[in-house]
């Protein structure tokens, strides 16, 4: 958020009658200084309003989650959700400062900065595709919390019917000490009967809470793996489309001219051909980008046996509550394809002291 006074504007009235100048207007000086100390002043505002609304926003999930007891599941929805928006406001800033940088060029002479602005332009469409893209996935990823949620709140609700039949049960035997003491045949046999009944409703309640913890259990396991699982694959595909279409702008800036001398009208500018090259192929690689995720069939069945895994790892790796789950998988690649041909579609290697993913150039075909 900037705040922006002209001197022109009807805001200089208010300064005139004290920074008057000979020919009837306002020191631009003190116009422009005044402006910096207000986007200042408002920035550091918009900071801690961003604190005490984040603070704000953090109480009241606090607060709702008070009675069910499952704040910090809570507040991981909560913050998946900021960042879902954060994301989104980073995607729509680029973009208009990208379309600001465009009308801002076209207004120019300067042809070497109107067309490698039109491609930066033409590059920020393809990154905004993958920026959407990578939303998306983060809003199945809260999702996959919130169906945990939901499951907790259900083992809680068995164990609420449980506490309830418990306490109907031991009100009951209560009861029939009274009514053994008062010596009443009837009242004892009314009594003992309906002991029996909710003797036999704690059991059931018990078997449930139960059932349904052990099933809550087995199915956090299974979602938060799927879910890791396919919120990594997202960074990752985002991070290779991400080198991609910025190694196509690193393109386009080196396709702009150098300025050897003070002489500008004979700087000839020549990338314009290698700049949309550039383009068009990162456009093609994002295109023909493969995302190489595990299957669901590959989750959910056990893998070929495997002599080089002894008997105890396997056993330390199985799990009593989903057992088909928890199978050591040592084929799996986890992301990328290692049996898989280099493809020539692959960016240049050299970054290789700062980042190089183990298998970057197996995601193409």
């Amino acid at each position: 958020m900037n705040l922006i006074l002209a001197p022109s504007s009807d805001n200089c009235i208010l300064f005139r009658k004290k920074w008057r100048q000979p020919w009837g207007g306002v020191d631009e000086n003190f116009i422009y200084k005044f402006g910096c100390q207000c986007n200042g002043y408002f920035i550091k505002t918009l900071r801690k309003m961003e604190k005490a609304s984040k603070a704000f926003r953090r109480s009241s999930v606090r607060i709702r989650s008070a009675g069910s007891g499952h704040t910090d599941l809570q507040l991981v929805i909560s913050e998946i959700k900021e960042m879902r928006a954060a994301a989104r406001w980073f995607q729509s800033s680029q973009t208009s400062a990208l379309g600001d940088l465009l009308k801002w060029s076209l207004r120019g002479e300067n042809r070497a900065i109107q067309e490698t602005a039109a491609q930066l332009v033409e590059l920020n469409m393809i990154w905004s595709d993958a920026q959407k893209s990578f939303t998306d996935n983060l809003k199945d990823y809260k999702q996959q919390f919130e169906l945990m949620l939901e499951g907790e709140n259900q083992v809680d609700n068995c164990k609420q019917k449980l506490s309830l039949a418990e306490a109907k049960e031991a009100k009951l035997r209560k009861e029939y000490k009274k009514a053994f003491k008062r010596e009443q045949p009837s009242e004892i046999l009314d009594v003992e009967t309906q002991l029996k009944q909710a003797t036999h409703a704690s059991e059931l309640a018990q078997e449930e809470m139960t059932e349904c913890s052990k099933e809550n259990e087995a199915v956090k396991l299974i979602r938060m793996k799927q879910s890791l699982i396919k919120i990594s694959e997202s960074y990752l595909e985002l991070a290779h489309k991400c080198i991609h279409i910025f190694e196509a702008q690193r393109e386009v800036a080196l396709a702009l001219p150098d300025v050897q001398d003070a002489n500008v009208e004979n700087i000839k500018y020549t990338g314009a051909v290698s700049g949309r090259q550039a383009v068009l192929k990162a456009k093609e690689k994002v295109e023909r980008y493969r995302r190489n995720s595990v299957s669901s069939e590959a989750i959910s069945q056990p893998p070929p046996y495997n002599p080089h895994y002894s008997q105890a790892n396997n056993v330390h790796r199985r799990s009593n509550t989903c057992p088909e789950f928890m199978h050591p998988q040592p084929n799996r690649s986890w992301g990328w394809n290692v049996s898989e041909p280099m493809s020539e579609d692959s960016p240049p290697n050299r970054a290789v002291n700062v980042y190089s993913p183990p298998a970057l150039n197996d995601r193409y075909h």
